[in-house]
């Protein structure tokens, strides 16, 4: 019966060695503050990814998108035929029909009327002339187009003018070099 008692006492050796190891594995204040840490950062983490993933639009969200981009696009559609939408969203409609200045059949005789009346007058006086206020800008342009200058609508009255003193003076000139004048 004696080594039952040497057994119990191994037994308890053996358990306190067990508990004094057990003891000693066990962190101090400051591991545990840095296991804390540790911890709380992770969780951070992942409350940061569920907040991320809560935020990403479901399919559903995505439906209701595409149907108000659907009804924008129709708004838009409808802005290119109809003034009061294209204004209301501050689109300027191109105009389809442009204005040009109707040259009429009497702008035309008028036009060879003053050309007989100035091919005979001096540079200033045909300036001075064709800027009178009795000549219209039609026939200012019929006159251009009786010398054969090709002009744009949006040219102005002064800009006319000049150009036809200088075809008038141009050929005057090729005249006296031919030896015609």
């Amino acid at each position: 019966m004696g080594g039952s008692k040497k057994q119990e006492i191994v037994k308890k050796k053996t358990l306190i060695k067990g508990l004094d190891n057990l003891l000693n594995g066990l962190p101090s204040n400051s591991e545990k503050r840095e296991i804390n840490k540790n911890f709380e950062e992770i969780i951070a983490f992942f409350n940061t990814l569920r907040n991320n993933f809560n935020n990403v639009p479901s399919l559903e969200d995505m439906q209701e998108v595409k149907k108000t981009i659907d009804n924008i696009g129709t708004i838009l559609a409808q802005s290119e035929t109809n003034p009061i939408i294209a204004n209301a969203l501050g689109i300027r409609l191109k105009s389809s029909i442009k204005i040009k200045p109707k040259i009429t059949e009497d702008d035309i005789n008028k036009a060879k009327n003053i050309l007989k009346e100035i091919e005979s007058l001096p540079i200033d006086k045909i300036n001075s002339r064709l800027h009178d206020k009795n000549i219209s800008i039609n026939e200012i342009r019929a006159i251009s187009l009786e010398l054969g200058i090709k002009s744009s609508d949006r040219l102005g009255r002064d800009k006319l003018i000049h150009q036809i003193s200088n075809k008038i003076a141009n050929y005057r000139g090729y005249k006296k070099l031919s030896g015609l004048g």
